[in-house]
């Protein structure tokens, strides 16, 4: 709604305008596809925020795009040392980054089946998020030697490495949003979550991958040229 105030989504991953935003990195994420049996549910969810928020306030992910991330890469917007490879300069061209972590990744060990549980919708920092938990003790483990694995072969340990809330994003927030507005998707959140709480959905995590991207839609598993 260009006009209207925005949000810190703005001007980092998307425009004023809601078309997508150049922000080119890459990370490593479990894709999923539609035959993973959480899809379906993601979809929905999906389409019911979308009939309350009535493209008012939200940008919708495509569904092509869905997907977990395992543990963060990093973004050519984001040269700051702790959101950085240890491994490489600040300055390196994101083309070399990639090739090194191509190379590195290839020497990170495969994550073992783990299965993720829902947890709860997550609205409260200007994005729609589907947060999920590991299933059990096992699951929970699988998780933190992979994502350890993979901070020692590339360099990048984040400051939220030990408390990192896995989730799938759904939407994010461009525009603010009027009382009635808030309370509409107030109450689209409740009736979803009730649902969601009673079933609480799971779902094997598809086998995690290396991906570079341009921005927020498309997620290539293989390298793809930088324009910087």
């Amino acid at each position: 709604m260009k006009g209207m105030q925005t949000t810190s989504n703005v001007g980092r991953k998307f425009n004023e305008d809601g078309s997508v935003r150049f922000f080119p990195g890459n990370t490593i994420i479990s894709k999923v596809l539609e035959d993973n049996e959480i899809y379906s549910v993601i979809a929905g969810i999906s389409k019911e925020f979308q009939a309350a928020d009535q493209g008012r306030s939200y940008q919708f992910l495509p569904l092509a795009s869905l997907h977990m991330t395992i543990i963060q890469g990093v973004c050519h917007e984001d040269r700051k040392k702790q959101l950085w490879s240890r491994y490489l300069p600040l300055d390196l061209e994101l083309e070399k980054v990639d090739e090194f972590f191509e190379e590195k990744f290839k020497e990170v060990k495969s994550l073992p089946e783990t299965r993720m549980i829902y947890d709860y919708i997550d609205m409260s920092n200007k994005n729609i998020l589907v947060r999920f938990v590991p299933e059990n003790q096992q699951a929970a483990e699988n998780l933190k030697k992979y994502r350890d694995d993979v901070s020692d072969k590339l360099g990048v340990r984040f400051p939220d490495h030990d408390s990192y809330g896995f989730h799938i994003s759904v939407a994010y927030q461009l525009w603010e949003m009027t009382e009635a507005e808030k309370e509409k998707m107030q109450k689209a959140c409740e009736r979803i979550s009730r649902s969601l709480e009673k079933n609480r959905p799971s779902f094997s995590l598809r086998q995690p991958e290396m991906t570079y991207f341009y921005n927020m839609y498309t997620f290539y598993s293989y390298r793809i040229p930088r324009e910087e």
